[in-house]
């Protein structure tokens, strides 16, 4: 098969990369897609994202190995395997991090990517229901719109919030970020707005465009020092695809290092371990692994102000048909509308947590549902120290990779959360609060009062928000994976256009920032 771009990974960023590739008739674009369409209609309803995170059909069922920092625990990894990617399966929540995160990227040498760079990018993808301004598009593919919880409690915790101080009706992704309010969201008229439904389905009927559904590439192909394409695997057929102009690499935090290295591409003792030849000896291919560990304190409630009510029959049956028929209610919203963004400490300039409501109280692993009336508050570290990787298991491109977090591997990250757990206890017993709460579940006083017991409660407690980042660390400099422009240093002809080329992380969600890079990697392809 033969085309102009290769664009391997149909997830939020190869969405975004085929529809503005294909958008010049001459352009031959092939878009590759391990995994399935996204016609299963529960995908598209945004209050089934606990059923459909939990739907293997869809999902790649990564676990990180064994993590010293929660206890020795292994965690569930959820990334999207299917149309759309992750963006297909997340909890909708549309945050671009702070200004000065992406300034952060500019002194790091990566020179085009501060805020005033990249906010023009953010602009072009957004369709914002407040219309076009200053910090928000008006025309773009991508539905944003304001959170509308249907629960007491969200408004009760703003309520709460506004009487310690905080400012309760802030734009995330305007001029200041801290505060609380209620989340923008990539829902339109009660569905789910991944960038499947955005960027893709409007153009696959182009005749330049050719999307290949269970498709998965085995390595790169290379012509000296030039990639030429990649070896694919569909329906048990090995194919060969040749690009005339650019690979360009969107398989995500996991596949895309992983892809380098069964390529030649990587660290040259972990290619040699597994007899792979190397091409370009890059140690920094799979390194700088980082991700918002998120840790949990949860009430219990003495009325009904949450959604706990919704998962009993009569009333659940009542909330499918509102859905089914409206398209609204407790099934057209994220099940975390509501939060904000904190200091932990007041002589910060910027936020450095961030802060979810979730309308129930989160289940224990393996339930669907929560068991009781109540509600749980999430609270992480948005610019975490600590560093994992990314190491191949085996030769075999079948064989998923060995994924290493290394949560709180840094000692100072510990010390944030807890100063942050104090900070946001303070909103949550407070006056206003209290009459909605019968008991605090956890952690409790007696372990917030006690360092040691409070870090050992977040060890216990605490899991993966599923924002990785940073495998192919974009950088100035010559250690880096990928320079400005995203080209892989030592060869020609690929770019990797997704969320590990982020250098450092940001206090947010990672799904915009990701659409951001490649908008922003497809007019860098498109200019040369």
């Amino acid at each position: 098969m033969e085309c102009d771009f290769l664009v391997i990974g149909a997830g939020s960023a190869g969405c975004v990369l085929a529809n503005r590739l294909s958008a010049n008739p001459s352009n031959r674009v092939i878009l590759l897609e391990a995994g399935i369409a996204d016609r299963d209609p529960l995908l598209h309803v945004p209050g089934a994202v606990s059923r459909t995170l939990a739907t293997p059909a869809v999902n790649w069922g990564y676990m990180s190995e064994p993590e010293p920092g929660l206890g020795g625990r292994s965690v569930p990894l959820f990334r999207g395997k299917v149309l759309g990617g992750t963006s297909t399966l997340n909890g909708m929540i549309y945050i671009r991090g702070n200004a000065r995160d992406y300034d952060d990227w500019r002194q790091r040498g990566c020179e085009g990517w501060s805020y005033e760079d990249v906010l023009p990018f953010f602009r072009k993808a957004e369709r914002n229901e407040r219309g076009a301004s200053e910090y928000h598009g008006g025309d773009g593919p991508l539905e944003v719109t304001r959170g509308r919880p249907v629960t007491p409690i969200c408004e009760a915790f703003l309520a709460a919030a506004a009487k310690e101080g905080y400012a309760t009706d802030v734009d995330f992704n305007a001029a200041s970020q801290e505060g609380f309010g209620h989340y923008d969201v990539n829902i339109q008229h009660g569905r789910r707005w991944s960038t499947a439904t955005a960027y893709l389905k409007p153009i696959m009927s182009r005749a330049n465009l050719t999307v290949l559904t269970g498709a998965e590439a085995n390595r790169l192909l290379f012509a000296g020092t030039r990639v030429v394409g990649a070896e694919v695997t569909r329906r048990g057929e090995t194919l060969r695809i040749n690009a005339a102009r650019e690979t360009l690499l969107a398989g995500g935090v996991f596949n895309s290092p992983k892809l380098l290295m069964l390529s030649g591409i990587g660290p040259a003792e972990q290619l040699q371990e597994f007899g792979l030849p190397v091409f370009v000896d890059r140690a920094a291919v799979g390194q700088n692994l980082a991700d918002h560990v998120s840790y949990r304190m949860n009430f219990a409630c003495n009325r009904p102000v949450t959604a706990f009510a919704h998962t009993r029959p009569i009333r659940g049956a009542k909330a499918v048909l509102q859905y089914a028929f409206h398209r609204t209610g407790i099934l057209a919203g994220t099940s975390f509308p509501t939060g904000g963004f904190i200091r932990s400490h007041e002589d910060l300039e910027i936020p450095d947590l961030q802060v979810g409501l979730c309308m129930g109280l989160l289940p224990d692993p393996g339930n669907m549902l929560p068991s009781r009336e109540g509600f749980t508050v999430t609270i992480r570290q948005g610019r975490p120290e600590s560093r994992g990787e990314i190491r191949l298991r085996s030769a075999a491109p079948a064989d998923l990779p060995r994924i290493m977090p290394r949560y709180f591997s840094n000692p100072s990250d510990m010390p944030v959360l807890i100063a942050g757990v104090r900070r946001l206890r303070k909103i949550l017993l407070n006056d206003t609060m209290a009459p909605f709460i019968d008991h605090e579940i956890e952690p409790g006083q007696a372990v917030v009062d006690d360092d040691a017991a409070l870090a050992e409660s977040i060890r216990a407690l605490s899991n993966t928000t599923h924002h990785f980042i940073g495998t192919c660390r974009m950088g100035g400099d010559p250690g880096s994976v990928v320079d400005p422009q995203l080209r892989v240093r030592g060869v020609s002809g690929l770019r990797v256009i997704d969320a590990s080329v982020m250098p450092t992380h940001i206090n947010g969600n990672t799904n915009a920032p990701t659409i951001m890079i490649a908008e922003k990697g497809a007019a860098m392809v498109l200019t040369g």
